[in-house]
């Protein structure tokens, strides 16, 4: 089947700090298709760095995610998801050991033994497995990070959520907020870089794990941004989601 292109076109103010926003996807835009499946989500930071799953990994011809229509506020979302599902987008690598903030508009609504992974940081050019550098989310403990957690308050996953993660370098403190809210809990930087959603391409969380959510946009900085600026940035997703 020939490749389509989806696309809902709705007017949305930009988020801030376009000069270091790395990475920019949203399912309303930009995401290409073969058959239900998606092969490539574009890039809307003029970074070219696009999420691909062109050509599936052998042994793992299902680990294409799928597009949801309708998912919230009446937008779409990509469906990472599925018992023993193995779903995952990646691009070139994308350094954030000078500091990041990460935004994403997400929801997990099946518990599998907590595990849920849908910014999964482990260097996508090598495929080797470092968990102590992968940010997870997950269904009951909210975000993981290798070496410490944060809480998200239970609502069951779900409803979908933004979710904040911001540092200002490795070996900083790591803070974490939901919907605006910052989380209990404590964790340390490990010097990340951004280079997939979804499974990793070797070892853990790619063979075995199961899956199951939805996320519809994701905002990646090489910066933490300033308090006015993050809660700028939640405001943009808040006024096109309707969340809280």
């Amino acid at each position: 089947m020939a490749n389509t292109k989806f696309g809902i076109i709705r007017k949305q103010p930009n988020p801030p700090s376009l000069s270091n926003l790395k990475v920019w996807v949203k399912a309303n835009v930009g995401v290409t298709l073969n058959g239900t499946k998606v092969t490539t989500w574009a890039d809307q930071s003029g970074n070219n760095n696009n999420l691909v799953n062109t050509s599936p990994r052998a042994g793992h011809t299902s680990s294409q995610p799928s597009l949801t229509t309708n998912s919230v506020n009446g937008l779409p979302s990509i469906y990472f998801g599925g018992t023993s599902a193995t779903k995952f987008l990646s691009c070139n690598d994308v350094s954030l050991t000078s500091g990041a903030t990460i935004l994403f508009v997400y929801k997990a609504p099946t518990q599998f033994n907590n595990i849920h992974t849908p910014i999964s940081t482990n260097s996508t050019s090598t495929g080797t497995n470092n968990s102590t550098k992968d940010l997870y989310l997950e269904y009951s403990t909210g975000v993981y990070s290798g070496n410490g957690s944060f809480t998200i308050p239970s609502d069951n996953g779900t409803s979908f959520r933004i979710m904040t993660i911001t540092d200002a370098g490795t070996t900083t403190a790591i803070s974490a907020y939901k919907n605006g809210s910052i989380l209990g809990g404590s964790a340390t930087s490990q010097g990340y870089s951004f280079g997939r959603l979804g499974a990793s391409p070797a070892g853990i969380n790619y063979s075995t794990s199961n899956q199951d959510y939805y996320i519809a946009e994701v905002l990646v900085y090489n910066t933490k941004l300033s308090n006015i600026d993050r809660q700028s940035a939640e405001s943009y997703l808040n006024t096109k989601y309707a969340i809280y």
